[in-house]
């Protein structure tokens, strides 16, 4: 194991980062050798992270995310008690090193995670952009009722014809 993904294994540990983003992970779905990570550190601390995947396939190279991973992009610790306009540079500053770091591809494939808003230093990059939506239903369980209640009625009524032909459950079933 190199260095960098060393620092990025203390890194997963020391702050919650998705799944999709942990050592294990990459190593299972992509290979131990088919990924890396860039990294942003200042003052010796690490404030940004980029894992990726890379393949080569018919000489091509490819960077990207490995099978059944729903994101896998930049990361960002902010340093506490930053305004606004503070945080906009320390993002194009992370982010623009970060992009600095990745190895020259034919093709990119960069997925962020939702939390991430700031995409401009990779379309300054030369990185394209398309956008796609991710909607969080956050306690959605405590909320069943009111939930059913906000359907259309035409929804609701076809939940009901549904519930006559269909049996639902909770099992105790673990992997």
């Amino acid at each position: 194991m190199n260095n960098d993904k060393k620092y990025y294994q203390v890194f997963c540990e020391n702050h919650q980062l998705p799944i999709f983003y942990q050592p294990w992970w990459l190593d299972c779905l992509a290979g131990e050798n088919n990924w890396e990570v860039a990294i942003y550190k200042k003052s010796n601390e690490i404030f940004g992270v980029l894992p990726y995947y890379q393949k080569n396939k018919i000489g091509f190279k490819f960077l990207g995310l490995p099978i059944l991973s729903q994101h896998l992009g930049p990361w960002l610790i902010y340093p506490d008690g930053q305004k606004n306009n503070t945080k906009l540079s320390f993002e194009k500053e992370a982010l623009s090193f970060l992009i600095s770091q990745l190895p020259k591809a034919n093709i990119s494939v960069i997925k962020f995670h939702h939390s991430m808003q700031n995409i401009l230093p990779f379309v300054w990059n030369g990185f394209r952009s398309s956008v796609k939506y991710t909607y969080l239903l956050k306690d959605i369980h405590k909320k069943e009722t009111n939930l059913f209640e906000n359907l259309s009625s035409n929804t609701r009524k076809n939940i009901k014809k549904a519930e006559k032909t269909l049996e639902v459950f909770e099992s105790e079933w673990s992997a």
